[in-house]
């Protein structure tokens, strides 16, 4: 398990019923709101209200315990970052956050490879009109879907930064959103209480 904190530092537990505090991590300078692991869970992503994305290796030492040891930070949003998540291959990451811009990450080095600026054809569901909070890439690594404050979801072309398809339902802000396991539906959660399928 992990869990960010507004005490700008990252928790590990151990995954027992009674979760035991592994070790903690202090690599941001504001808020902690958004973590994953790598596919490989060897490195812990972590972003927050100090715009970074930070990068560390979890290592262990002789006893067993466990530290995570920074291995890059960067800086490119403009405003906090809210949603991390890496892709199937496990060598990219996605984050978004307050400035409604998707960048892509080099998980392995933490190197900036593109990013996706909103879109704006007129439409009023391919533009967000709110910041984007959380980020989900589906498992097969071609779409990743977004949820913004404007009650929107967007699948989002992972190589051509095209949106693809949106919906909206929601009565309240969209707080969350995943791909199944077989990437054949997203499950969106919302501030109003209600999961769609």
């Amino acid at each position: 398990h992990v869990f960010g904190s507004f005490q700008e530092d990252v928790a590990l537990s151990d995954s027992d019923k009674v979760p035991q505090l592994v070790c903690t991590t202090a690599n941001h300078s504001g808020a902690v709101t958004g973590v994953a692991f790598s596919r490989d869970a060897r490195r812990l992503l972590s972003v927050g209200t100090d715009s970074s994305l930070t990068c560390s290796e979890l290592c262990y030492d002789n006893s067993g315990q466990a530290m995570a040891s920074k291995y890059k930070s960067a800086n490119h949003a403009k405003g906090s970052l809210y949603g991390v998540a890496t892709d199937a291959s496990g060598k990219y990451c996605v984050t978004v956050g307050q400035d409604k811009v998707m960048r892509i990450y080099n998980v392995r080095n933490g190197r900036f490879v593109r990013h996706y600026r909103p879109q704006s054809k007129g439409q009023g569901s391919s533009t967000p009109r709110g910041e984007t909070l959380r980020v989900s890439v589906d498992p097969s690594g071609l779409y990743v879907a977004t949820c913004s404050y404007d009650k929107w979801v967007r699948v989002t072309d992972f190589y051509s930064g095209r949106i693809v398809a949106s919906a909206t339902g929601h009565g309240e802000v969209v707080t969350a959103a995943a791909f199944t396991p077989d990437g054949q539906n997203l499950v969106t959660a919302g501030a109003d209480g209600i999961i769609f399928r």
